[in-house]
């Protein structure tokens, strides 16, 4: 990565189209324009036209005005784009989703958390279906459910980092799929995926030798004997996020937090 000619701006408040456009070179291979408000479709028109080699591009914003244009028409240009952080883009719709689907077959990474995401689950279940490369995939409060997930696991066997945070309607069926698909898993992140179970959390520790990072946050049903076999069979395992997981006891909060690097800011009995 150290070899990339990058371009990186961030909490720019005062990067324009126009002053964008004007650093844009051919060969670019990342674009990183976290929090550029300013910046719109009319600069992923000009990404697209001036900076065909791009692998990697972030443009998470809280009030990004890019659209489904833009979008759409730097995927069209960038075929060999590997990497998109699109955290927080309310404006764009399963439109740019099936058309990511459709042209970027390289993707690896992608991240589309969204508090107001406008985004469907069927356009999701195309994304996983069509780029078979993805090892990496972010979907905070993105309504989806056991249907999506279980796709993404039997489509995506290079999976190993996948955010469910805030997907309520999960449940075991699908993170057991993931733990029969996704040998390489290392992150996984649960929290406020409030239906997962201990017999989920078991068949992930059986199967995914490679876990490094796992959060189990505001968890009512994962008890002691479970993360005690997290922590026997996943030598590997080095994180815990277990914030209030009511079931755990201080005394296994202790246990754990003498082993492992923990976030937990749930008060000990």
């Amino acid at each position: 990565m150290s070899g990339l000619k990058k371009l990186i701006r961030e909490n720019d408040y005062e990067l324009t189209n126009e002053k964008l456009s004007k650093l844009l070179e051919s060969d670019l291979d990342v674009i990183e324009l976290k929090f550029c408000p300013k910046i719109n479709d009319t600069s992923m028109i000009a990404i697209s036209d001036k900076c065909p080699a791009l692998t990697e591009i972030n443009l998470s914003c809280f009030s990004s005005p890019i659209t489904d244009l833009g979008i759409k028409t730097l995927v069209s240009g960038c075929p060999s784009l590997k990497r998109m952080n699109l955290y927080s883009l309310k404006r764009i719709t399963d439109e740019s989703i099936y058309e990511i689907a459709s042209k970027s077959k390289f993707l690896q990474n992608i991240n589309l958390c969204c508090y107001e995401t406008q985004i469907n689950e069927e356009s999701i279940i195309a994304l996983a279906q069509s780029c078979h490369y993805i090892d990496s995939i972010h979907l905070g409060f993105s309504n989806i459910t056991d249907i999506g997930v279980i796709e993404i696991a039997k489509n995506c066997p290079n999976l190993k980092f996948i955010d469910l945070f805030g997907n309520s309607k999960i449940t075991d069926d699908s993170i057991i799929e993931i733990s029969k698909n996704c040998p390489l898993l290392q992150r996984l992140g649960l929290d406020e995926c409030r239906y997962i179970t201990d017999k989920s959390i078991i068949e992930i520790s059986k199967k995914c030798p490679f876990l490094k990072e796992i959060n189990l946050s505001h968890n009512q049903y994962i008890c002691d004997e479970t993360l005690i076999e997290l922590s026997r069979t996943c030598i590997l395992l080095k994180t815990m996020v277990i914030n209030h997981c009511p079931k755990i006891s201080a005394e296994v909060r202790t246990y754990l937090k003498s082993k492992y690097f923990i976030y937990d800011d749930s008060p000990l009995e």
